[in-house]
């Protein structure tokens, strides 16, 4: 599978996730638990990624995609569903989304 494949397997799981948090529904939080890795894991990839192109002499605002990570944390780490699910569909979406446009297979 390729990366762009990938990375759009985990926009759909972070629409998702939003979709769950955002409706409170019961099983919201499993499918949080399920797919945090991943997503996890996508973003890292994608700050590897941001890096080699700074190292490329590409700018890149690696701060703001840095604290994104961090929010994600804090809200997933907190267990606030309406913090969560904002910083999942405003910041993370918007990373992904920044990948998929630029980003290579």
């Amino acid at each position: 599978m390729s990366k762009t494949s990938e990375m759009k397997d985990t926009v759909q799981i972070v629409v998702e996730m939003t979709l769950r948090l955002r409706q409170a529904s019961d099983d919201a939080w499993d499918y949080v638990n399920v797919h945090v890795q991943e997503l996890v894991y996508r973003m890292t990839e994608i700050v590897d990624w941001a890096q080699q192109k700074i190292n490329e002499g590409e700018e890149f605002p690696m701060d703001i995609l840095l604290q994104q990570l961090q929010n994600l944390d804090e809200a997933y780490t907190q267990k606030d569903e309406v913090l969560l699910a904002d910083t999942l569909e405003y910041e993370v979406s918007n990373a992904l989304q920044v990948y998929l446009e630029r980003g290579e297979e």
